[in-house]
């Protein structure tokens, strides 16, 4: 390749839209040499990709009634008394910030439960769930050990 012929295509993969990588290979189509219940998992990867990123944005945003909270409850109660510093105005002001991003944890919830016990075996649906405990750290042990496993299973074939 000549340096013309690279400058060329540097300049194509900058030209190109940005995109999350394990989105479009998530997106694309399904495997039919895959489980069932991974393939529909998979199914559900452009929605809840789309859910994972909303989600996300909607929770940084209640970070700052929560801080407004934690510094009004101290000027009220001190470090004691927290169960009563539920009741101070910028509490609900917090809980009203996080609501949105809720509703959508909801929805994801429902989403991922049929699938949380399910060991995948391809790379994509564990990205996918990699992904999901990108947000929900509680996920990326499954991940982990998904991926654990589809090593195991390649390094031995």
């Amino acid at each position: 390749m000549t340096v013309s012929t690279r400058r060329a295509a540097l300049g194509a993969i900058l030209a190109a839209p940005l995109a999350s990588v394990p989105a479009v290979a998530l997106t694309a189509t399904v495997r039919s040499d895959l489980p069932d219940d991974e393939a529909r998992f998979l199914a559900l990867a452009p929605r809840m990709i789309a859910l994972l990123n909303e989600y996300d944005r909607l929770w940084l945003l209640k970070d700052e009634p929560y801080a407004a909270w934690e510094k009004a409850r101290l000027k009220v109660h001190g470090r004691k008394w927290k169960h009563q510093s539920e009741n101070l105005p910028e509490w609900h002001a917090y809980i009203a910030a996080r609501r949105p991003a809720d509703a959508i944890d909801s929805v994801l919830e429902e989403l991922y439960e049929p699938f949380a016990h399910v060991r995948f075996v391809s790379f994509e649906a564990i990205m996918l769930r990699h992904r999901y405990g990108m947000t929900f750290s509680w996920a990326e042990d499954d991940a982990l050990d998904d991926m654990t496993a589809l090593w195991r299973a390649r390094a031995c074939a």
